[in-house]
């Protein structure tokens, strides 16, 4: 599976770079309430063939959204995923 790169490029997605930026952007945030690895989980679940890296920010965004349920830390992270 590929995901398109803001520049048009075809890349393999890739778990981990997914969990990286998650982390990234909840550095700070309770590791006790705001799971990035649960979040980065749940998106690839919807990835597919052909999505572009903004379609994951989105995805994420949403995500996150959903999970602001559990805790008001995750939408500090759906701040800083939208543009």
């Amino acid at each position: 599976m590929y995901v398109v790169k803001r520049d048009g490029r075809q890349e393999s997605v890739h778990f981990d770079k997914i969990t990286a930026r998650l982390k990234k952007l909840s550095y700070g945030l309770s590791a006790e309430h705001c799971d990035p690895v649960l979040v980065a989980q749940k998106v690839c679940v919807g990835v597919y063939k052909g999505v572009t890296t903004n379609q994951i920010g989105e995805l994420a965004a949403e995500t996150a959204a959903a999970m602001t349920a559990s805790h008001p830390d995750y939408a500090s992270v759906i701040d800083l995923l939208l543009p």
